[in-house]
């Protein structure tokens, strides 16, 4: 019986070591694939976009990225900006979509209460939750009264008509928005950038 058991406990413990190896090497390609988005970056072939506009890497003022994992699944989703030092600056996320690097979206806000990723302008904003295998779906867009026809605050949530949203349900959503999470750091993307080497 104790034999058995010795047996046993060793084939689970085996397991265990042979799916940590396992892990390593998908994370070692997600940071390549990372890595290499970043090199067209720096190289010009990927722009960054900030607000509707595109920068080239020499045209950026502070570029940087960050590595940060959403959804807790163990897998990092990568962030990159143009203005990496400025508040309220718009960064592109990507994640890992079958193999490969895929562009999610740009945004330049966070809501660390409820979770939700926003994205603004000067007359809406639009709040977003990131799904694992979705990537981000918006919850709902806010339209603000300078838009040709609302001269009230206008809230849609998805799959629910559209209705005015009173200024303390507005307090309540909008309460904490901050430029993304506490715990994500930027590091800068300078022409030697290599993240394999970095992380």
């Amino acid at each position: 019986m104790k034999k058995k058991l010795a047996v046993l406990l060793s084939g689970i413990m085996a397991s265990f070591v042979l799916s940590g190896c396992g892990n390593a090497p998908a994370k070692d390609s997600t940071l390549t694939l990372y890595n290499d988005l970043i090199q067209k970056v720096i190289s010009g072939e990927e722009m960054f976009s900030d607000e509707g506009m595109g920068y080239t890497f020499d045209e950026a003022e502070d570029p940087g990225y960050a590595l940060y994992d959403i959804d807790k699944d163990g897998a990092d989703e990568l962030f990159i900006t143009a203005r990496m030092g400025d508040e309220g600056h718009t960064y592109v996320v990507y994640d890992i979509k079958g193999g490969v690097v895929t562009r999610e979206m740009a945004l330049n806000g966070y809501l660390p209460e409820s979770g939700y990723w926003t994205y603004f302008f000067d007359y809406f904003i639009e709040g977003y939750s990131y799904i694992r295998g979705q990537g981000f779906v918006r919850q709902w867009e806010l339209d603000y009264p300078w838009v040709d026809g609302i001269d009230t605050t206008i809230i849609n949530y998805e799959g629910q008509d559209p209705r005015t949203i009173s200024d303390d349900e507005l307090k309540t959503l909008l309460k904490g928005h901050v430029t993304e999470p506490a715990e994500l750091n930027w590091n800068p993307i300078k022409k030697d950038t290599n993240i394999l080497q970095t992380k």
